[in-house]
């Protein structure tokens, strides 16, 4: 589903169409509509559309009025904070999103445990609160650490159209990740600083802070008496916020593999034709053995033998239950029920990985005509495939994709919900006085006129050519 959308919207497209519903819900945003960004392609000859995005929306740039007033100067002012909404995935599911995105592209594999875990948590505690949904994946998870969105890579936070509101949605200082706000500068000593804060600071920590130029950053070389002595000679004020972009204690808790997914099995202990029948039951899958025992004295020789059959260690089962039909005293050796709970539990591991069903679906190829009668360049037509497709929803084609067409000047290269008229608070719809103004963007290698359609709430860039 498209990432601008609201609600309201996802649930009048889950009222009227049969396929499951996936939603974006963490992570890096493109400024562009999905298909209709073609600025990278225009600037640097590497198109977004081909998995080549060289990402000119993080520059820096300059915003002028029609008069050639420069409003705002070297801001990154179509750089977008990262998608958080992890406060609306029950609105989601409500509103009929089944499977959701996290965004995870050049994102080392730190940022990947703790994102994944953080909605794992979060999923699964919708689902315990909510009986009539449940997850398709199998087992429960069991981590190692507390998940935090903002210990690992962070722009700051949006929940960007979800709820249709006017908050800012952009970061115009820095592209980069800023990381966790852990508090403000409070003393300034030669060459360290004490900040008021209620986090642990470590040694090798990475701290940044916004001057007039932008992000500045510093490593911890040391931390005494809750005085942090960073790697080098700071200009820093009092009152200056602070926060710490690399978290040294958290990313090396992160690199450990100690987190786990365990399913859930029962175990079942029975005497058959003068056996201990064991058996390891997960679902309707199981593996069950027999072992010849000898009749004991001690009535807490069971209990030893439970012990053991309960031990999973590194396996990926955890005992749900225990359930104990034998009704006189028995003796095993341990060695040998060791070696028979070893046995079973791979014997398992394997069954449910051969009865495991992969989920698929027959594509019926459909010709309802397109709601377009006629498609330029925005629609990315740049193959056979593509182009027999339109064709057989009857429509025509006008112009192939922006990355093979011969004349490619004064074209709209973008097309976007996030509008700068908004973002600095002259957006028509909540300021009248504003509705007529014209802007455009520039920076050293080109210049982007911006056209803005507040019927539909959009902001196009036209290359100026």
């Amino acid at each position: 589903m498209a990432r601008e959308l609201n609600l309201k919207q996802i649930q009048e497209i889950r009222e009227n169409i049969k396929a499951e519903l996936e939603f974006f819900v963490h992570g890096a945003l493109c400024v562009g509509l999905s298909g209709r960004c073609y600025a990278s392609f225009h600037s640097t000859g590497y198109s977004g559309n081909r998995g080549e995005c060289k990402q000119i929306c993080c520059l820096r740039y300059d915003l002028f009025d029609a008069k050639g007033n420069t409003i705002i100067k070297q801001k990154h002012l179509l750089s977008l904070k990262d998608l958080n909404l992890s406060d609306y995935l029950e609105k989601l599911v409500d509103a009929g999103i089944s499977s959701f995105k996290i965004e995870g592209r050049l994102k080392d594999i730190n940022y990947v445990k703790n994102i994944t875990a953080f909605y794992r948590k979060k999923i699964d505690e919708l689902i315990e609160r909510k009986q009539d949904i449940k997850k398709t994946s199998k087992g429960n998870i069991y981590l190692h650490f507390e998940p935090n969105p903002a210990r690992t890579f962070s722009r700051g936070f949006t929940n960007y159209f979800i709820d249709d509101n006017h908050s800012k949605k952009a970061n115009f200082e820095t592209p980069k990740s800023i990381g966790q706000f852990i508090g403000v500068v409070s003393k300034v000593d030669k060459n360290k600083i004490l900040i008021d804060t209620n986090e642990v600071i470590h040694n090798a920590d990475g701290l940044c802070y916004f001057t007039e130029n932008g992000l500045e950053g510093f490593l911890v070389n040391k931390v005494e008496n809750k005085w942090v002595i960073p790697n080098k000679q700071l200009k820093i004020e009092i009152g200056v916020k602070i926060y710490r972009n690399q978290d040294y204690e958290f990313e090396k808790l992160l690199s450990q593999n100690k987190t786990r997914r365990k399913l859930p099995i029962d175990i079942e202990l029975n005497i058959e034709n003068e056996y201990l029948k064991i058996k390891y039951l997960y679902e309707d899958m199981y593996a069950e053995s027999k072992i010849a025992f000898e009749t004991s004295s001690n009535p807490k020789q069971i209990d030893i033998i439970e012990n053991q059959l309960r031990k999973t260690n590194d396996t990926p089962f955890e005992i749900k239950n225990l359930i104990n039909k034998v009704q006189i005293p028995i003796f095993v050796k341990i060695s040998e029920i060791n070696s028979i709970r070893r046995q079973l539990l791979n014997s398992l591991e394997k069954v449910i990985i051969e009865n495991h069903q992969r989920l698929s679906s027959k594509i019926t190829l459909k010709t309802d005509k397109f709601p377009i009668d006629t498609v330029d360049y925005s629609e990315n037509i740049s193959n056979s495939l593509a182009e027999k497709f339109y064709l057989l929803h009857g429509t025509m084609i006008k112009e192939k994709a922006y990355e093979i067409i011969s004349k490619k000047g004064n074209k709209i290269i973008m097309t976007t919900k996030y509008c700068i008229k908004r973002e600095i608070g002259e957006c028509p719809k909540i300021n009248k006085k504003n509705n007529n103004k014209k802007y455009h963007l520039q920076n050293a290698y080109t210049r982007y006129e911006l056209e803005f359609d507040c019927v539909a709430c959009l902001m196009k860039l036209r290359a100026n050519d």
